[in-house]
């Protein structure tokens, strides 16, 4: 045993946490921005986002030292993990650290995903305009983090149907109809996922059947 599983569990944690605390952190400042436009989201909750958001903060913080992720689970680790797996647990543990990055590095990773996910944003904007939502970008930007935060509940596959009911509700009060917000809905996943997906997919069969081609040729 490596620790490759350690070193790939580090990655997929940091790309989560990135990825959700970024999503967090545009709910609660957009959420303020429609708040006081419209009232329409409740102070309550987006005080009750600001705690969610801190508390990822904190957790992050101390799981990323390795001494406060130890102490922090020393319990687990002594009642919980069997004697004869107690010897690979210190392996994953010791990879999962082993080339953790700088938390100046973590920002600007931070940082990228906040632009990723306005990016999103805008296509879906010109996307619901080309549908007839007349709704401002502003509108936008505050609806849409909240219907992708709801979508992170593991309720449906990728959030496809809570997405969208939460979207609906929302872009209701601004008397958008439903039938547009779902047909927005539906074509930008199909221009920002399946065909990416798709031309991924050609891609990387091409690739293969190169390298298959190559390793051939060398073999004669």
């Amino acid at each position: 045993y490596d620790g490759g599983a350690g070193r790939g569990v580090s990655n997929f944690a940091m790309d989560k946490v990135l990825d959700l605390s970024s999503l967090f952190f545009l709910t609660i400042i957009f959420g303020f921005i429609f708040y006081s436009r419209n009232k329409l989201v409740s102070l309550n909750l987006l005080y009750f986002l600001i705690g969610i958001f801190l508390m990822i903060m904190l957790f992050s913080f101390l799981f990323y030292k390795k001494d406060s992720s130890k102490f922090l689970l020393r319990i687990v680790y002594k009642r919980f993990i069997p004697n004869k797996a107690k010897e690979k647990a210190n392996i994953a543990f010791d990879s999962f650290y082993e080339n953790m990055p700088s938390l100046r590095f973590l920002f600007f990773v931070f940082i990228i995903n906040l632009i990723s996910w306005v990016i999103n944003y805008i296509v879906f904007y010109f996307v619901g305009l080309s549908v007839g939502i007349n709704a401002g970008l502003v509108i936008f930007l505050s609806i849409l983090p909240i219907s992708t935060l709801v979508a992170q509940i593991p309720i449906t596959i990728n959030g496809l149907g809570t997405r969208e009911i939460t979207m609906i509700s929302l872009f209701g009060a601004f008397g958008v109809e439903a039938i547009k917000v779902f047909t927005t809905s539906i074509l930008t996943i199909i221009i920002m996922s399946i065909i990416p997906s798709i031309i991924a997919i050609f891609f990387t069969l091409g690739k293969k059947e190169k390298n298959d081609l190559h390793n051939i040729e060398n073999r004669k």
